[in-house]
């Protein structure tokens, strides 16, 4: 039998140490999470002051440890920011992006081929999912509904032009 303080003896109390906590991953979260609920307010603060040192001591090899993370999965990296960014925006809409454009009817055409989010650029507030040309026009229109009212009148009139 090994001796504990021996290198091997070390490394069977490790082993049986990660095998007690895996089979008790739950119960040790529950507890910690109790433990939490039942902090001060300044032993939160004590901890948010523990955790902003620890991360400015280690940001540098953090950071490097990510972008070698990122760099040897790159695609799935990609994926995930796509996939979660497309979540947080149609949870802030309530609604799924649907096919079409909901200005134009027409469905997204560019290099992204996909809807814009268009949102109220004073509020934050949604106003619906449309194409690249259609957010486009908005954005040179300073989503004003008065420019876009004279950008129709000036359509009609060359129109009618055209038709004389």
């Amino acid at each position: 039998m090994p001796h504990a303080n021996t290198e091997e003896g070390r490394e069977k109390r490790r082993a049986s140490s990660l095998k007690w906590a895996a089979a008790h991953r739950e119960e040790i979260r529950a507890h910690g999470r109790a433990a939490r609920l039942a902090w001060t307010p300044e032993q939160h603060a004590k901890d948010q002051e523990k955790s902003r040192r620890f991360y400015l001591a280690h940001r540098e090899e953090n950071l490097t440890r990510i972008k070698k993370s990122r760099a040897a999965d790159r695609p799935k990296w990609n994926a995930y920011s796509v996939n979660s960014r497309k979540r947080k925006r149609e949870k802030l809409a309530g609604r799924p992006r649907p096919e079409l454009c909901e200005i134009c009817g027409r469905p997204p055409i560019g290099k992204w081929k996909v809807l814009h989010f268009d949102h109220d650029h004073e509020t934050g507030a949604f106003r619906g999912w449309i194409c690249g040309k259609c957010n486009t026009a908005l954005g040179l229109a300073d989503d004003d509904p008065e420019i876009l009212l004279k950008l129709i009148e000036y359509l009609k009139r060359s129109r009618a032009l055209r038709e004389v």
